[in-house]
């Protein structure tokens, strides 16, 4: 808890740490301390920050069901993190909201509120989220990215059974087409002798 897991709102572009066009939405909810590695450009956000995604509709369609922008946006940051174990949503559809949680085994999605009426359910959600642990705001605590040599990619550090090892190189990273679909990522490793990255 504290600052570096406290929530800040945003729709700028953000910036991507992979090989793929940047991510949009209407709505991020964004950890005030970012989790990115060096360089970082002032005034940038990241879509490793993101830790719920939201749309944003101006006129009602109750007849329509439209979470295609939201799913996708899920999967996009899902697929691209190998940091993360879930994620929330919400979706704005002018004065009714959904409220959404994304892992990589399932969905779930509240019934649809009214904010004049159902309005204390999300003073309910949003307190919680800024003042959650970053293992509660859906990041992996046995996994951690940090910054690869000579301005290579991020690398990252995993914990196992106590022992530590970095990723060195990946040999393949094979992206979900689904948010539940399959995304095997490996990764040639050494193991992490000491805190100051000591390499076996």
């Amino acid at each position: 808890m504290g600052a570096d897991s406290a929530v800040k709102f945003s729709d700028k572009h953000l910036l991507s740490e992979d090989y793929h066009s940047h991510y949009k939405a209407d709505i991020n909810g964004l950890l005030t301390k970012t989790t990115a590695v060096p360089p970082i450009a002032e005034g940038v956000e990241y879509e490793c920050d993101v830790l719920m995604t939201g749309e944003l509709k101006k006129k009602s369609t109750p007849d329509t069901v439209d979470d295609v922008e939201i799913l996708s946006n899920a999967t996009h940051i899902m697929s691209a993190d190998p940091t993360r174990r879930f994620m929330f949503g919400l979706t704005i559809d002018k004065f009714n909201i959904l409220l959404w949680f994304f892992s990589r085994s399932h969905v779930f999605v509240t019934e649809e509120m009214n904010l004049h009426i159902d309005a204390k359910n999300l003073i309910y959600f949003a307190p919680p989220l800024s003042g959650a642990c970053r293992e509660a705001l859906g990041y992996d605590p046995t996994v951690r990215r940090v910054q690869g040599t000579n301005g290579a990619d991020p690398r990252y550090i995993f914990t196992i059974d106590g022992k530590q090892y970095i990723t060195t190189e990946a040999i393949t990273v094979r992206k979900a087409k689904f948010l539940l679909g399959c995304a095997t990522r490996v990764f040639k490793i050494q193991q992490v002798l000491n805190d100051e990255g000591e390499l076996e």
